[in-house]
């Protein structure tokens, strides 16, 4: 089987290099061209498209772990502390009616 595989190859191989010697050709005439170009481009694309797409699995998948989805406890979340003096005060109707119902929070 290998000897009929090499030779097919030995064969059909100076038909595909389209009746060259088996000379290299000059430098100058070898370059990359339009498809080099478009590959490149294509190629780049494509890295960007799978980082989007992983920079969103990750996102959903911390998301769900959050949510207790993978059989961990859901994470409570915690608001952040505005700081001191950000209190909003009560309004009067809020105040009268603790005052009123003797809770002892009130004034």
């Amino acid at each position: 089987m290998h000897g009929l595989t090499a030779h097919v190859v030995t064969s059909l191989l100076p038909l595909v290099a389209g009746g060259q010697d088996g000379q290299a050709p000059p430098d100058d005439e070898v370059v990359a061209g339009w498809t080099g170009f478009a590959v490149f481009i294509s190629l780049v694309i494509a890295v960007g498209v799978l980082g989007w797409s992983l920079g969103r699995q990750l996102k959903r998948a911390e998301r769900a772990k959050a949510e207790g989805v993978y059989g961990d406890a859901p994470e409570e979340k915690v608001l952040p502390d505005d700081g001191p003096g950000t209190d909003v005060p009560e309004s009067p109707e809020v105040a009268e009616h603790s005052r009123r119902s003797g809770d002892p929070g009130a004034e």
